[in-house]
């Protein structure tokens, strides 16, 4: 079915694509009548004809352009989130400087000891409120710390309290906001920057499911059994467990809709309200944390939202640092064309390297210098003969600055017939009779060597 609020606009496009009868374009929501999962359609439609004009039917075709519209939506608000960071911050600052000023003022004018206590306390008034505004002021920028795809060990409650102050600022006073602490620290490996958006998705969420009077409350836990849980996205996470909900008692999610509330562009919202993405987007950070969210409601009575977070053990770092594949070594490898060239490139690349090859040394330095490639070390296969340029190509490999690996390959002769500078100046001599697992091997070894 075309969403109920693009249905107009679509109507529009086939009476312009009728009325011109060119091709036209345009994009619209379509949503499925069974499982209510939203799509976002790219269509370009032309009218057919018969010769006397008859309207015989439409040509077309329709593109599922659903991921390039997340990906712009996110481009757009992530454009809009800095532009916004950079206001925020410099007007927070400049209000921070103006409560000082009040702060200080109402300490110049505070009365001598018992002189005037009612003066006394009005001045006291005075230097509370501006504390507390300019530590809520210090929240605020405290949103904008740290960067997005940046891990770090951090403690949830404290997490939690900073950014459960604000919300108490910014929700509706008909709705009541509480905060409950685990008794224990809870330490927990996050991107910090995410953890307090989806924190404040779900509080928003919540208040936003509560058209009148109604509570939210944010509550802290710590499993080391699996409790009994019926909507699940992504993986429980290993014992022990860290667990943020969130729980409101307003209207509550229809239980056909809950199977798909993680879905991208769901949502029950105006559509000038809600975008579809907040728990599409607390599903993809969980995710990424090894963690899962689940949800339980019940129409009419409420909802509770649990994000699920392993227990920081403190080994995160080194688990992560193990998983980074290293980079591909890259080799430019520089002789005669011909099939000795091509075998030893063949060979390098079984081996896991990423091989350039090139016939005329003349190139090499100019190769060495462009950005096409980050090369980590330069093979020079030496035939049966020798010529000046091997010997300056090697003098400017070994002057390069940063250094660079140099082997040298020797074909057709053994190692004593060559010159001598030649064979002290590189990081690497490959005999002609060397096996070939001999070979991958050095290589190897060569490279797990730090540069001098």
């Amino acid at each position: 079915m075309i969403h109920q609020a693009d249905v107009n606009e679509m109507r529009q496009h086939v009476r312009r694509a009728i009325q011109t009868g060119d091709t036209v374009s345009t994009s619209f929501r379509i949503r499925h009548s069974r499982t209510g999962r939203v799509a976002y359609i790219l269509e370009h439609r032309q009218a057919l004809r018969s010769e006397g004009g008859l309207l015989l039917g439409f040509e077309g075709v329709w593109l599922d352009v659903s991921r390039q519209t997340i990906a712009e939506r996110r481009l757009s608000s992530a454009a809009w989130r800095d532009t916004l960071a950079a206001l925020t911050m410099g007007l927070a600052h400049d209000f921070g400087n103006i409560l000082a000023g009040i702060h200080a003022l109402a300490e110049t004018l505070e009365p001598e000891k018992n002189e005037d206590i009612e003066l006394d306390d009005r001045v006291g008034l005075i230097k509370r409120n501006s504390l507390q505004a300019s530590e809520l002021i210090r929240r605020v920028l405290s949103l904008h710390q740290g960067k997005l795809g940046v891990f770090d060990y951090a403690d949830l409650n404290s997490l939690v309290t900073d950014l459960s102050d604000l919300v108490r600022k910014i929700i509706p006073r008909r709705i009541q906001f509480s905060v409950s602490h685990c008794e224990k620290p809870l330490p927990v490996y996050v991107d910090s920057v995410e953890l307090r958006q989806v924190f404040l998705n779900l509080a928003m969420n919540a208040v936003d499911a509560m058209p009148h009077t109604g509570k939210v409350s944010c509550t802290t836990y710590h499993y080391t059994e699996v409790p009994k849980l019926v909507y699940l996205q992504g993986d429980f996470p290993r014992l022990p467990a860290i667990c943020l909900a969130v729980e409101d008692n307003g209207l509550g999610i229809p239980a056909r809709n809950l199977p798909k509330i993680f879905d991208p562009f769901f949502t029950t919202k105006p559509v000038n309200k809600g975008s579809g993405l907040g728990l599409y987007n607390a599903r993809l950070f969980v995710e990424k944390h090894h963690g899962a969210i689940s949800v339980d409601s019940t129409e009419g009575s409420g909802t509770l939202f649990r994000v699920w977070l392993p227990e920081a053990d403190f080994a995160e770092i080194e688990r992560v640092n193990e998983q980074i594949e290293p980079r591909r070594r890259c080799i430019l490898l520089v002789g005669t064309l011909g099939r000795s060239l091509d075998t030893t490139a063949e060979f390098l690349r079984r081996c896991g390297f990423f091989v350039v090859t090139e016939s005329q040394t003349e190139k090499v330095p100019q190769l060495l210098d462009s950005f096409d490639y980050e090369f980590d070390g330069v093979l020079l296969q030496l035939v049966d003969y020798s010529d000046q340029q091997t010997g300056q190509l090697l003098q400017e490999l070994k002057e390069r600055r940063p250094p660079i690996k140099t082997i040298l390959q020797i074909i057709g002769r053994n190692v004593d017939e060559n010159d001598a500078s030649w064979i002290r100046s590189v990081s690497l001599t490959i005999p002609s009779d060397l096996p070939e697992p001999a070979f991958g091997q050095k290589m190897r070894e060569l490279f797990d060597r730090p540069t001098r």
